[in-house]
């Protein structure tokens, strides 16, 4: 029997932000919301694929940044749409944001604005020695306001 998922409070409607990467890490938090519905729990998954804003000096550069921009930007559809599939394969409720910013900060700043009851994350790969790769993971929670984080294990 499974027990009740970190951070899910009753059977209402539990929104999650879901932060999708380009590789393939992601999964394992649309697992998680996959896991959550299959208790009959009503989930709202919030897919977040966030762009790296244009640097300094390329806000400067003719218009190959706008065609750049615009590349960029059906990478991250593709992108969302892809996560999203075993999300509509299962008929649970999601909606897909792409947004521009600090990684970090975008993500908290999404999930404030949603209402969102968690940030499911998977949790940072060991590498060399025992020393993780959670630098996001560490700053969301340094920096993390109201919405718990969810760490989830690949």
């Amino acid at each position: 029997m499974m027990h009740r998922p970190y951070g899910v409070r009753d059977r209402r409607n539990e929104r999650l932000l879901v932060p999708i990467g380009k590789n393939r890490r992601s999964e394992a938090s649309v697992r998680y919301a996959l896991q959550v519905s299959a208790l009959g729990i009503d989930v709202d998954v919030c897919l977040l694929h966030v762009l790296e804003p244009l640097g300094y000096w390329q806000s400067f550069m003719p218009s190959d940044t706008e065609s750049e921009d615009a590349l960029a930007r059906q990478k991250g559809e593709r992108v969302l749409a892809k996560a999203a599939a075993p999300l509509a394969a299962n008929r649970i409720a999601h909606s897909f944001y792409l947004k521009t910013g600090n990684l970090a900060f975008t993500i908290l700043d999404t999930a404030e604005e949603l209402a969102c009851r968690g940030i499911v994350m998977p949790l940072p790969r060991p590498i060399c020695g025992g020393i993780f790769d959670g630098d996001l993971v560490s700053t969301l929670s340094r920096c993390r306001r109201s919405t718990p984080l969810i760490m989830v294990g690949e």
